[in-house]
């Protein structure tokens, strides 16, 4: 979206260092009583953790001597393995998220037909965190932007201090987006990077505030054990999907797998370990046919098939007498196609980016209220590279029909 509609905008990653370790308890406390658990069991929780006795125990017998806390220093936290951290994580996040929520912060999305609206705070998952900064309801500068991507962080890590958390700089890091143009209204990715005037600070719990890296729009981070980067090239996701292929086939050479064995284990195994992610892929068609090759040529006479056979016999399904190996370029469309029917038209976070990516294509394209029905081969070219615009390459190709009923333009 911020490429589509070429504004301003930044993205960080900002990782707490262990949450369920670090929250303290006076205000997990209030939390879950605002959630409504009863005071009694709030207590029996919290206060066992505190007076917890902690024992040694070896092949030569329990320790006699225990460790505890003092009392002054009561034990925080909600300890690994408490059945119940999970959820009290869950609780002080959405607390952290709203007060986040509330300041402004966040993503302001506005789509530019439909004039649907929405405000994302943050993406989420247990401890690793994605603040963004977009707005779609002003125009900014590139020092704005900056400005609110540097205020947002900060907010952040004060919120997450206060529930007795704290980032971790090391494994934080950032992105400030803008563009250039060219006299001909080409434009290319600033390189923010190299001005010292766009660095960003997290706070730390002592009051102090440190550092962290400012990647470039190019630099590949995995997230969530998928690969990405701002400019969306997948390179080395491919290359990543390769890697993760060929410790599979060195692990099942070694444990020399029977013939029968390893055509059921490549399906059940192999393919989901591979595939991860593969629905994020922005490649081609034809880098995502080529990216497994390498991999196929050692896997036939491991099934029992002759490597000298017509490489299209790869890739080609069991059904039309195929070695049956997955094409990354098939499944990655069925990957999409099912992602856009799951969320498209949806009130969800992902409906509504679908959505104005979609209102989006059809603007910059100027054709058709139907942009994924028009010849990719043609008009492709006209449009900037998006995650919807490597969908259109596919359904192009094998003549699939979807049709668009939400959006009505005059």
């Amino acid at each position: 979206i911020i490429r589509q509609k070429r504004i301003p905008a930044g993205l960080s990653s900002v990782d707490a260092a262990q949450c369920y370790d670090r929250i303290a308890h006076a205000i997990a406390s209030l939390v879950f009583q605002a959630f409504g658990v009863p005071e009694e069991a709030v207590q029996s929780m919290l206060e066992s953790i505190q007076d917890m006795k902690y024992f040694l125990r070896t092949a030569f017998g329990d320790s006699t001597d225990y460790a505890s806390s003092s009392v002054q220093v009561k034990f925080q936290g909600l300890c690994q393995g408490n059945g119940a951290a999970p959820a009290g994580w869950a609780v002080i996040s959405i607390t952290v998220l709203n007060a986040h929520k509330r300041k402004g912060h966040g993503a302001k999305f506005v789509c530019p037909i439909s004039r649907l609206t929405g405000h994302l705070a943050a993406i989420l998952y247990v401890d690793d965190c994605d603040l963004m900064h977009i707005d779609l309801e002003g125009q900014e500068t590139v020092h704005e932007a900056h400005e609110a991507m540097q205020a947002s962080v900060v907010n952040w890590g004060q919120l997450l201090i206060a529930t007795g958390g704290s980032l971790k700089p090391e494994k934080c890091f950032y992105h400030l987006v803008s563009f250039e143009w060219k006299v001909d209204g080409t434009w290319k990715y600033a390189k923010n990077e190299k001005d010292e005037d766009f660095q960003l600070v997290v706070p730390l719990p002592d009051g102090s505030f440190e550092q962290i890296e400012h990647a470039s729009v190019d630099t590949v981070k995995e997230t969530l054990g998928v690969f990405t980067c701002v400019s969306g090239k997948s390179d080395d996701a491919n290359v990543e999907m390769a890697k993760k292929a060929q410790e599979w086939i060195d692990n099942a050479k070694n444990g020399k797998v029977q013939r029968r064995n390893l055509w059921f284990l490549l399906d059940a195994s192999f393919w989901p370990k591979v595939s991860y992610g593969l629905n994020c892929n922005l490649s081609s068609f034809e880098v995502l046919s080529e990216c497994l090759q390498k991999q196929w040529y050692q896997i036939l006479p491991m099934g029992g098939i002759k490597r000298s056979v017509k490489k299209g016999i790869r890739q080609l399904s069991r059904g039309f007498y195929g070695a049956g190996c997955p094409h990354p370029g098939v499944e990655c469309l069925v990957a999409q196609a099912n992602k856009i029917m799951m969320h498209y038209g949806c009130q969800s976070s992902v409906g509504l980016k679908l959505q104005m990516s979609m209102e989006f294509l059809i603007i910059e394209l100027g054709i058709s209220l139907q942009p994924l029905q028009e010849s990719y081969a043609r008009y492709g070219k006209f449009v900037t590279h998006s995650w919807l615009k490597t969908l259109w390459e596919k359904v192009d190709m094998f003549d699939f029909l979807i049709e668009v009923n939400n959006i009505s333009l005059k």
